[in-house]
């Protein structure tokens, strides 16, 4: 089974997001049109390590959306749960196809490839109400063992576009010169933070547009995978290459740095980061940080598999992580180990990955599959760490691959997926270049939202 390089697998049951075929901002609809398919590049046209040459932040954007947005605002104000979970549907869609010259990732080790996907990243604005998507305007690549190069590279530059959430239309435009791995609001929503495939953080002032500050960041290869800002608005996380540092937002100054870290996660009030940590003995632990008592930690130690992923809960703050087999639920504060869910735990009837991502009301979305038949089951699943059930809200089979459905399946070949803080929307990116903007839709048909397992009230 495969939902995308991003996403980490365990074990369980949930639901899989529609491989929709997005095309720039438009509604979706329920039409089995063919998703375009990127040509692959002729021989004369290899791809260069060769870092992107810089461009003027301020220079005019050279891509533009070509397809309508929606114009009218749909009844779309209604959060992600297991009552609404059956009238989840695609609202509009954007396309941006690579080239993709490569069908088994393993081909990448030694040279460039061609990325199928042209978009790096998206987030949601801290209202909910925008999103802003970081396209390369040329063709990136991807090289993952030479330490010569970087990993990521767009040659031709890059912009943020930011879009209405609810109608789909492009709002704005912001240039840059690298390819946009990570995107981050401030909280005030005036601020944007990019963080770039050559090591820097790009900071733009969104009232003028204008890229204001630039800070560097110690990675050699990987660029900046990942950045947030506490909730406060008062420090600025970067990550990239097994170090993370966190910036004072009011100097701007480094304030520290920690190395041989893995997957941050900083929990929903900003007060606790956790990150794996790499021992001197090639093992993994889980180190939980009090972000007021930097750099002191308290640890939890990995007796199996290396995690996945690691994330808080917003209702009680604990922790779970997500491991290739296994899925444990801590408690941070007390170092206790409140539950522990292997492959094959008959406690849930189905398999399930997890993205990391929980509504407002603590449920995790999980995407669910049959572990008999190792196939993605359709539909998206809600499952409370405490509980012994997922819920599904399952579309009929006819329509869950079919390219375009408003109600098909959202996550076959799933490549990124994000939850916007008002819990509204989902924004899910996907290997063939396309994303798709899904919401609940309260005057769609609703479809049956059921239990696999024992759920709570």
């Amino acid at each position: 089974m495969r939902i995308g390089r991003l996403l980490p697998a365990v074990v369980l049951v949930g639901w899989v997001l529609s491989a929709c075929a997005p095309g720039a901002p438009e509604p979706v609809v329920p039409a089995a049109s063919t998703v375009p398919q990127a040509a692959s590049p002729v021989a004369s046209q290899q791809p260069s390590d060769t870092p992107a040459p810089s461009l003027s932040p301020t220079s005019a954007a050279s891509v533009t959306p070509t397809l309508a947005p929606t114009v009218t605002p749909l009844p779309i104000d209604r959060v992600i749960s297991p009552k609404t979970l059956g009238q989840l549907q695609g609202l509009w869609k954007i396309s941006e196809p690579g080239k993709g010259n490569f069908s088994d990732y393993s081909t990448c080790q030694d040279v460039a490839c061609w990325l199928p996907y042209r978009i790096g990243s998206s987030a949601f604005s801290p209202d909910g109400k925008t999103l802003a998507v970081g396209v390369c305007l040329g063709d990136p690549t991807e090289n993952i063992t030479n330490p010569r190069h970087y990993r990521f590279n767009c040659k031709d530059g890059s912009e943020i576009r930011l879009f209405d959430v609810q109608t789909g239309s492009l709002e704005q435009s912001l240039a840059i010169h690298d390819f946009p791995l990570s995107i981050s609001f401030h909280p005030d929503g005036k601020t944007l933070a990019v963080g770039l495939s050559q090591r820097d953080t790009a900071l733009f002032d969104l009232e003028t547009g204008e890229l204001f500050r630039t800070l560097p960041h110690s990675t050699k290869r990987t660029g900046v995978a990942w950045l947030t800002f506490t909730p406060d608005g008062t420090r600025l996380l970067t990550y990239g290459d097994d170090n993370l540092q966190v910036w004072d937002w009011q100097t701007p100054l480094l304030v520290e740095t920690l190395r041989r870290v893995g997957h941050p996660s900083l929990s929903q009030d900003g007060n606790s980061l956790a990150t794996l940590y790499h021992t001197d003995q090639k093992f993994w632990r889980v180190r939980i940080y009090k972000m007021e008592a930097l750099p002191d930690f308290t640890e939890l130690r990995m007796k199996e598999d290396v995690p996945g992923s690691l994330g808080f809960t917003p209702d009680e703050g604990l922790l779970f992580i997500v491991g290739a087999a296994r899925i444990e639920i801590w408690d941070p504060v007390t170092r206790e180990q409140i539950r522990f869910y292997r492959a094959g735990d008959t406690s849930i009837p189905v398999y399930f990955d997890m993205t990391s991502q929980v509504t407002q009301d603590g449920y995790l979305l999980v995407v669910p599959w049959d572990d008999d038949t190792d196939t993605i089951l359709c539909g998206l699943g809600l499952w409370r760490p405490r509980e012994q059930g997922i819920y599904l809200a399952r579309p009929p089979e006819e329509a869950c691959w079919e390219p375009g459905s408003t109600s098909g399946s959202l996550t076959s070949n799933l490549r990124t997926l994000q939850l916007s803080p008002n819990g509204k929307f989902l924004a899910a990116g996907y290997d063939d270049g396309g994303l798709v903007l899904w919401g609940v839709d309260a005057a769609a048909p609703a479809l049956e939202t059921v239990c696999l397992g024992s759920c709570g009230s």
